[in-house]
């Protein structure tokens, strides 16, 4: 999953979603996004929040943090009917690259067994990498 740098995240649109991992290589579950700033701001038209809306004090960990966009997940069928690379996040399996589907099988099966493979494909949730 790509990585992106704050001064790259002010590039994208209105809306978008990011989840913040630390130098330290940490990521936190909350996310931030792009919002419309106030009229009262002229030089740029976005700031960024926390996905509860707060404003997000500029501190140098976050500042030196990479941010990788969040995204909508797809439903299995769609994995399966496409040739793309995909990423699940079930229970505590949550990477952060996308591997071809019969790698993330093989993860699941030796990871959780057959019963957790089934339910990873039912309650999982499922990302095909981007063009």
């Amino acid at each position: 999953m790509r990585e992106y740098s704050l001064q790259e995240v002010f590039n994208e649109e209105e809306g978008t979603e990011f989840k913040v991992k630390y130098e330290k290589g940490s990521c936190n579950r909350a996310t931030v996004k792009l919002v419309e700033k106030e009229k009262e701001f002229l030089n740029n038209h976005t700031k960024l929040v926390w996905n509860n809306g707060q404003d997000i004090q500029m501190k140098e960990e976050f500042v030196t943090a990479k941010f990788i966009k969040v995204q909508e997940p797809v439903s299995f069928n769609d994995v399966i009917n496409s040739n793309k690379k995909c990423s699940v996040e079930f229970n505590d399996y949550q990477p952060n690259h996308y591997e071809t589907l019969r790698d993330i099988i093989l993860i699941l099966i030796d990871s959780y067994g057959e019963t957790g493979l089934k339910k990873a494909i039912r309650e999982g949730k499922w990302y095909l990498e981007k063009e």
